[in-house]
């Protein structure tokens, strides 16, 4: 009745173990700001979350089909109907959310540490095509400095 979801439902545990696993490596990969490989990086995380969305997709469906018949259409009543498929099925749905949840955080360190890569090619393009320190685009004064990193007002 259950087998379905969870045969997904693993599916969908090794997809995100995968990237749990590939975080770090794709970490120092972005690190390198080689745009080639950032590019390739993205296109690689866009389709297994393409995968990842069709495999909840298939999760549901498949709860869907197993709630046929029954009173009503819940987890409730699958763990009344069938008990142990659905103890297992409730082991693989926590573990979903676990690797789920530290996969959010895996983003946020990557998301941190692509901010900083940013910062630095900023500050290199900056070094590169200096703006006018004195004087903005339209001719008026700044009140900075040139030789000052701090804002001066007048």
């Amino acid at each position: 009745m259950l087998e379905e979801a969870i045969a997904t439902a693993e599916e969908l545990r090794t997809l995100l173990r995968l990237q749990l696993d590939e975080a770090p490596e794709s970490r120092r990969r972005l690190a390198g700001l080689d745009p080639e490989r950032a590019l390739e990086w993205a296109a690689e995380r866009e389709a297994r979350n393409g995968q990842a969305l069709d495999l909840e997709k298939r999760i549901l469906e498949a709860l869907t089909r197993a709630c046929e018949g029954l009173p009503e259409p819940t987890l409730a009543a699958l763990r009344r109907h069938a008990p142990a498929e659905a103890a297992r099925l409730d082991e693989g749905l926590d573990e979903l959310r676990d690797l789920a949840s530290r996969l959010r955080e895996e983003d946020l360190v990557t998301r941190e540490a692509l901010g900083h890569s940013l910062a630095c090619v900023r500050s290199y393009l900056s070094l590169l095509a200096p703006g006018s320190a004195a004087y903005d685009r339209r001719g008026r004064a700044t009140g900075r400095d040139p030789l000052s990193s701090r804002s001066v007002s007048v």
